[in-house]
């Protein structure tokens, strides 16, 4: 409704004013899939002053509620085919509803991806024509630009040709705002202050990374009915593209591996991913996932890979030996996994905690 009509919030107000409140019992529920608008429009508005009673922000379903989108045949799937699914359509519960617990995760995959009538075929242009209207080919460039990882501004900028300017970053702003898009920042281990506003975006919607960098790239011959994919291990890339989704799922679900790790919420400082820049003092570093509470740090490394062997050790321990830390902190890696778990990694004793991603499915 407000986007047909400029002046939608002020005739809002002249008939709350006039009629709407003189009825105690009507609650007026306003929703959309961009926040940014009723936070410019209603929360922020001197005309809606003292008005609003309550604002919910509506996050993705946690896994163990996902979970339960495989109904009575829960138990008899394995977690590898769950989180294949889940990978695609994260904790949105629209995508779940779309689940057919009969088929495999390949089936269900190329029947809602693949298929010129599959739900998630569509849903990109639906979402971002529905959400942006005449801008949505500017928001599509500016989510592409991350779907091989974190950028910062200046990075985005560069990709897409385009002057670092405010309307970028008003850009960027309503895809943090709608869900699509997340900003991290680097902190002091030190102190666990964050070191600069700047920080770096990243894509946060699993499925719409999963959208630009496989469906689209063979929508027209999806539409012609001449695209054919028995297994997403066929896609190129994939075991790259499926880490990222993976952290994504592991990110939106924080409080179930806090629980799982037994680490008390009070005494956290600062948890997500960890970028450190090389410079005369230091390497580069980049963890998938840095928990720090007042006297440790948790180096949570994220995999997802047919075979995890030797080298997922190899690297925790090079990132570790990059990371500037002092000496006032314990480092416990922990490594969180979803596939096969090679011998040499339980017998190394390396890890301090060897979490299976099956158990977030599993919490309760």
């Amino acid at each position: 409704m407000a986007s047909g009509c400029a002046d939608f919030s002020g005739q809002l107000k002249i008939v709350w004013d006039t009629q709407f409140k003189k009825n105690k019992k009507l609650r007026l529920v306003l929703c959309g899939s961009v926040s940014s608008w009723i936070e410019e429009n209603i929360l922020n508005s001197t005309d809606f002053m003292g008005r609003v009673s309550l604002v919910i922000t509506l996050p993705e379903l946690p896994l163990m509620y996902c979970n339960l989108f495989w109904g009575k045949r829960s138990e008899r799937i394995s977690t590898k085919e769950k989180l294949k699914i889940l990978s695609i359509t994260g904790g949105v519960p629209r995508y779940l509803e779309e689940i057919n617990p009969l088929e495999s995760a390949e089936k269900n995959i190329v029947d809602l991806c693949f298929t010129q009538s599959g739900l998630l075929f569509n849903e990109f242009d639906t979402i971002f024509h529905d959400i942006f209207n005449k801008r949505a080919t500017i928001y599509k460039k500016i989510t592409m630009s991350l779907v091989n990882g974190p950028r910062n501004f200046s990075e985005i900028c560069h990709e897409l040709r385009i002057d670092p300017n405010g309307v970028i970053t008003k850009y960027l702003s309503d895809l943090e705002s709608s869900g699509f898009v997340r900003k991290e920042y680097a902190w002091q281990l030190s102190s666990g202050k964050i070191t600069s506003k700047s920080g770096r975006y990243r894509l946060s919607d699993n499925y719409v990374r999963f959208y630009l960098k496989y469906i689209s790239t063979h929508a027209e011959k999806i539409k012609r009915g001449i695209f054919k994919l028995k297994s997403i291990e066929e896609l190129p890339q994939v075991e790259s593209i499926m880490g990222l989704q993976f952290e994504n799922l592991i990110l939106n679900n924080l409080p179930l591996l806090i629980d799982i790790l037994k680490i008390a919420p009070s005494s956290i400082v600062q948890a997500g991913p960890y970028f450190q820049k090389a410079n005369s003092r230091q390497k580069a570093c980049q963890i998938d996932l840095l928990i720090q509470t007042k006297n440790t740090l948790y180096v949570c490394e994220v995999k997802f890979r047919n075979k995890i062997g030797q080298e997922a050790i190899d690297e925790v321990k090079q990132k570790i030996e990059n990371l500037k830390t002092n000496k006032k902190h314990s480092i416990r890696p922990i490594l969180i996994y979803a596939g096969e778990l090679a011998e040499v990694v339980n017998d190394a004793d390396y890890f301090d905690e060897i979490v299976d991603l099956g158990r977030f499915l599993e919490a309760k």
